[in-house]
């Protein structure tokens, strides 16, 4: 059984020889039931230790010096809900799938709560929402029929948007292996950085979980005021880009 699971993984099949492992394991298990074998050879292969892992690829983003040519394309598009939700990753910076699931009774005023069940956390997430991200939202809510959803799918108002549709449309603009929805947190922790913006702030504003104690503790405070400022001028920039010629950029 080793064997051939092996020749699996050896063709980089890595996840489905584990499912491969898993639906043999069931076979063996009834088979010792009913008296057709003494042992289940499945259990004892270890995956961890017998198998390969798939590379985790990071998700393509694009350097904060090429955003001029992505927001330029990004100007030429009508305003569609993919569109939108484009922009409104870049002024949020949160994943696509917390985009996605966006709930109007989630927004209050100027900030959006993103309860920590959406997102695996044991805290809640507040995001400021900048000038343009409220306008934004002004146009979702005249076009959303009446959903919950702030991005509902086309022809379901009951569900939420497709999780490609972002990357649909970067890969209609001409940005596929360049650019994903996602990338827009690295674009924005890369600027924010260089441009000397509080570490900690910039951690918070990403959801990320602290690496050390150290630095949970520091990172209990929401540091809300910086990084509302923070989320601001990254709108600000985000939105100049568009009017920027890219062969002139250079920070």
């Amino acid at each position: 059984l080793l064997a051939s699971l092996q020749a699996l993984d050896a063709k980089g099949l890595h996840e489905y020889v584990r499912k491969t492992r898993m639906w043999a394991g069931q076979v063996f298990e009834w088979a010792v039931e009913n008296e057709h074998c003494a042992i289940n050879p499945a259990a004892l292969i270890n995956p961890e230790k017998a198998f390969g892992k798939k590379k985790v690829e990071s998700f393509a983003a694009l350097d904060p010096r090429d955003m001029p040519a992505f927001v330029q394309r990004l100007n030429l598009e009508r305003d569609l809900q993919s569109v939108l939700a484009c922009r409104m990753l870049a002024y949020t910076w949160v994943r696509t799938n917390e985009l996605r699931n966006m709930l109007w009774s989630e927004i209050d005023g100027d900030q959006w709560l993103i309860p920590a069940g959406k997102m695996k956390r044991t805290k809640d997430h507040l995001v400021p929402l900048s000038r343009q991200a409220l306008a934004t939202l002004e146009t979702l809510k005249a076009r959303c029929r009446g959903s919950v959803y702030v991005f509902p799918a086309e022809h379901r108002i009951d569900r939420p948007m497709s999780e490609n549709a972002v990357l649909y449309l970067v890969y209609r603009m001409g940005f596929k292996g360049r650019m994903t929805g996602h990338g827009f947190r690295s674009v924005a922790s890369t600027w924010a950085n260089e441009r000397g913006y509080n570490p900690d702030a910039i951690e918070r504003q990403l959801a990320h979980v602290p690496g050390d104690r150290v630095r949970a503790v520091y990172n209990r405070a929401a540091y809300l005021p910086e990084r509302r400022v923070m989320l601001q001028d990254f709108a600000e920039w985000f939105d100049s880009c568009g009017d920027v010629d890219p062969g002139r950029m250079q920070g």
